[in-house]
């Protein structure tokens, strides 16, 4: 196992520190992922809500659940987070916070994940038509796994919430054309059709 320097260590969560589902406490060459820590893409990443720990000989990393945590999001809620990837299928979420049952900032973001086919009841091609990086979203949990939160953005009311000109990178507004939504960038004119668009687009008071 590589030994990290002190400004690589500074980019991961100390031993005792609180992490959640889905954040990122190491590399795969300082540490091998134990209890409640999985390996994605070079990386270990956290599949609980709990306190890191570290075994420094034997080079491994894993996570002690906590029993208790008020920000810790269940099935039903309604939550914020910004699509930090995309695919033809899945979409991958950073959550900030959740706005029902209870308005709450997190103080440490979630991993969640949207597949295809809980993104609309209509017909969906793929998912690049609908999200963009950057976009914030409003979602539905509706389940878990070792990796992060499941979504959804069935509904009206759930979808992108706010978008940025991919072009310019003006906020973009709300259109409707008898029963198309479209959003428009007043900065260069340019013109964004078939996102999965919330119907209180613009309106959706967001963390700060």
């Amino acid at each position: 196992m590589k030994k990290l320097k002190g400004d690589e260590m500074s980019k991961y969560p100390k031993i005792g520190e609180l992490v959640v589902p889905g954040q990122k406490i190491s590399s795969i060459e300082a540490f091998s992922p134990g209890k409640n820590a999985y390996r994605e893409n070079g990386y270990v990443y956290s599949a609980t809500v709990g306190n890191v720990l570290k075994d420094m000989k034997k080079r491994v990393i894993w996570v002690y659940p906590r029993k208790e945590n008020p920000n810790l999001t269940a099935t039903g809620d309604i939550v914020i987070g910004q699509v930090v990837d995309i695919k033809e299928k899945t979409a991958r979420v950073k959550i900030i916070g959740k706005i029902k049952p209870k308005r709450v900032l997190f103080k440490n973001t979630f991993t969640g994940e949207i597949y295809i086919a809980n993104t609309s009841k209509e017909y969906v091609e793929s998912m690049i038509q609908i999200f963009g990086v950057g976009d914030m979203i409003k979602c539905k949990v509706v389940g878990s796994t070792s990796y992060g939160l499941i979504l959804e953005t069935k509904g009206e009311n759930l979808g992108v919430v706010y978008s940025k000109c991919t072009n310019c990178g003006a906020s973009l507004k709300l259109k409707v054309k008898g029963k198309e939504k479209i959003l428009y960038c007043y900065g260069c004119h340019k013109t964004f059709r078939g996102k999965k668009i919330a119907s209180d687009y613009g309106r959706t008071v967001l963390f700060k």
